[in-house]
């Protein structure tokens, strides 16, 4: 009769322990428990966060965090959500295209030196410095030129990632100083103007679109006015794609002891960009 009880409670438990198990399984299986979200953590491959997250976000509900930490994604999602974010990395997230962008900025010159004058007095038929009997000035014009040329570089950038392009140059300008003992003396100074741009390529099939930031430094008369302008623009791969103009004007005058010095120059161009695969 004893041995009959203590079977008894055996099944009894092992009954209890059964449906217990039961009653956990169906807690997980229920949709409340599947659909919480959990802090989750996927390390990206090729990408940086900033190239990912706009997608990212644009694919979760507005419900889900998402954020970045060094090269990592920060999500607090559910399983399934999870699993949508790991396929759209397998497709996003990989070897970033080499790319060869080509700038050809065909250019019109034009150099003037205007004027070359010295202050002085006249005495006696001669040219003299520092006497004031009898002030005068000294001109000397000189003519302008002009002429056209094609320029073209090459940078290799990575897609999605921003590269600079430089278009400005250093241009000599030589001025004529003269002291009181009516010494010559020519000096030649270069004044460097950064006209550059950043361009970030990035491909779309075979199209590719260009977002540019342009920075503009230009000569004042006593300091270097900078400019910043941000556009995109698309074409074809391999296809010359003119994405704006240069132009720019310099007026020096320089003063000596007895000499001024005026030099005047204007440049001016189309600025085209043709992207290649590598």
């Amino acid at each position: 009769m004893g041995k009959r009880r203590i079977f008894s409670k055996q099944i009894h438990s092992a009954v209890k322990v059964i449906a217990v198990g039961v009653s956990l399984s169906f807690v997980l299986m229920s949709p409340s428990f599947a659909n919480e979200r959990e802090l989750v953590v996927i390390p990206l491959s090729y990408s940086v966060p900033d190239q990912v997250l706009p997608a990212v976000k644009a694919l979760l509900p507005e419900d889900a965090t998402v954020s970045s930490y060094n090269n990592q994604l920060i999500l607090k999602v559910t399983d399934k959500e999870k699993a949508l974010v790991e396929d759209l990395l397998k497709q996003i997230d990989t070897v970033p295209q080499q790319l060869l962008i080509t700038v050809r900025t065909p250019k019109t010159r034009s150099y003037n030196e205007q004027k070359l004058s010295a202050e002085g007095t006249f005495a006696n038929g001669r040219v003299q410095v520092g006497n004031s009997d009898q002030p005068g000035t000294i001109t000397i014009r000189s003519d302008s030129a002009k002429g056209k040329s094609n320029g073209t570089q090459s940078v290799r950038a990575t897609a999605g990632m921003p590269a600079y392009i430089a278009v400005g140059q250093s241009r000599p300008v030589t001025t004529v100083q003269i002291d009181g003992l009516g010494n010559r003396q020519y000096v030649t100074e270069y004044l460097p103007a950064d006209q550059g741009f950043y361009v970030i390529p990035r491909l779309v099939g075979e199209q590719v679109l260009l977002d540019i930031l342009q920075t503009d430094d230009k000569h004042g008369s006593q300091a270097i006015d900078t400019r910043r302008v941000s556009t995109t623009v698309s074409g074809g791969l391999g296809q010359w794609i003119e994405i704006g103009s240069t132009g720019s004007a310099t007026d020096t005058s320089k003063r000596g002891l007895t000499v001024r010095s005026d030099d005047a120059s204007s440049e001016s161009g189309l600025i085209e960009l043709r992207v290649e695969k590598l």
